[in-house]
Formats: C-alpha cells, structure tokens, sequence
C-alpha cells in the first residue's frame, strides 16, 4: 500500500507543515552540532598547560625539605601525571568525534543491545525456574 492509499497525505497544508518542520529539525541539528564540535577556547587551554608547567617546576621546591636526594622521583611521577591528565583531557574534549581516540558510539550501542538481550533471557529463566 502507498501513502495514497492510506490518505496519509490528504491535508492540504502538509506540505508547508512538513517544510516547517524539517527546517526546525536542520536548525536544531546545527546549533547541536556547532556545540558538539567546537572546541574549548585557546586561552583557557593555555593557561592550564601553564598552571602545569608551574606546578611541575616549583613543587620540587617544596619536597626538597622532606624528600632530599630522592626529590626527583615525586617530581617525575606528578610531571607525568599532570601532563598525562592534561592529555586525555585533550583527547576527549569532543568524545563522540571520529578520531581514534572517540567514544566509538556503534560499539557501545551494539554492546548494550546484547547485554540488554542477556537480562531479558536470563529474567524469563527466573521466572520458569522460580529462582526470584
């Protein structure tokens, strides 16, 4: 059967509600997509590379009276730590893009489907068996 015969299209005013619409939608699906790809100002990201770069450089300062000769093992585990924080922290500041690194949405989808069949396979075996 078609649209025709199921007189889904009998309105006169269809065409000009549908075009309505899709226009709403197109605008919405923009300004969506114009927050999800921008990225974060340049000036924030700089400042935080700085505030690391200090941070790495002066707390040995501080460890010096406590840590002695063995100050450089603390200052390197913290350097790596932050500037590998400062790293995901890059990677994922778009997380659903299509770079390597991104949140790979088809995967994660296919997974929950398959845990969600799991539960409901499981579920009715209790209900048979009289487990719960």
């Amino acid at each position: 059967k078609g649209a025709n015969q199921e007189h889904l299209f009998e309105d006169s005013d269809i065409d000009r509600r549908t075009e309505l619409r899709l226009q709403s939608f197109k605008s919405a699906w923009l300004d969506a997509r114009q927050v999800a790809y921008s990225s974060m100002p340049g000036s924030v990201t700089h400042i935080l590379w700085l505030l690391t770069t200090i941070m790495s450089l002066m707390m040995p300062w501080e460890w010096v009276s406590i840590c002695r000769w063995s100050t450089w093992l603390p200052s390197v585990l913290l350097s790596i730590s932050f500037f590998g924080i400062m790293e995901i922290a890059n990677a994922m500041e778009n997380p659903f893009g299509f770079d390597e690194e991104d949140v790979q949405l088809w995967e994660v989808s296919q997974h929950l489907d398959e845990e969600i069949c799991l539960t409901m396979h499981y579920s009715l075996l209790d209900e048979f068996g009289g487990e719960n």
